[in-house]
């Protein structure tokens, strides 16, 4: 496989991992909440351990983490411009393709001396 069939790929993964990555962030934020709030009561009525609920939240990191490399993933509609980028560079890079630029801009220089002269 080439650069651009990676790309394309990579532009269906990133439309899927970054919805995947939002949702762990927001479910596993949920469940050190809700975890952290029940073993605080818990705590509170059976006086084992007061401090236990807060210690929960030192497991933010995972969701911060899963926002964060969502936030970092590109679109897949900017993965595309990049295949696209790519595609169009590999064309320009053709001996054809040079030579038609050469002949489009001696067409410009021309068209713009007749401007000028006018």
């Amino acid at each position: 496989m080439n650069t651009l069939s990676w790309l394309l790929y990579a532009a269906e993964v990133s439309a899927r991992l970054g919805g995947f990555l939002l949702a762990i962030a927001i479910l596993s934020a949920f469940a050190v909440v809700s975890v952290s709030a029940a073993t605080a009561v818990h705590d509170d009525a059976n006086r084992i351990s007061p401090n236990r609920g807060p210690r929960m939240f030192r497991f933010l990191w995972v969701p911060a983490l899963a926002a964060l490399a969502a936030c970092a993933i590109p679109s897949s509609s900017t993965v595309y411009m990049i295949a696209a980028s790519e595609a169009g560079e590999a064309v320009m890079q053709t001996p054809d393709a040079q030579e038609m630029m050469g002949d489009v801009k001696t067409l410009i220089k021309k068209r713009l001396r007749e401007e000028i002269a006018e």
